[in-house]
């Protein structure tokens, strides 16, 4: 696993608001965290969200955005493991 401060930048155009990015963050992401694991930490936290009694500090509109958007990281992850297409090795066969 590489160092925060040892990363290079991976550079790539959202076309959703025509800027560029790094994403690299996202992928050392997935090197920490399987998919299955990001599944399940996003339905654990999901549901901790949902069942716990809700904080002074936060108003119920508050919470309800954190479930959906918890909701969206976990749809997030289910479609990247829905379409993974492994790449073949450098080298190739001896």
């Amino acid at each position: 696993m590489r160092a925060r401060d040892d990363s290079s930048p991976v550079i790539v155009n959202n076309p959703y608001k025509d800027v560029l990015m790094n994403v690299e963050p996202f992928f050392r992401l997935m090197q920490w965290y399987s998919l299955d694991e990001a599944l399940t930490w996003a339905d654990t936290g999901i549901k901790f969200i949902s069942l716990s009694e809700t904080p002074v500090w936060m108003d119920n509109e508050e919470r309800q955005s954190m479930i959906m958007f918890l909701y969206e990281i976990r749809d997030l992850f289910s479609f990247m493991a829905q379409c993974q297409i492994s790449t073949p090795k450098k080298g190739g066969a001896s």
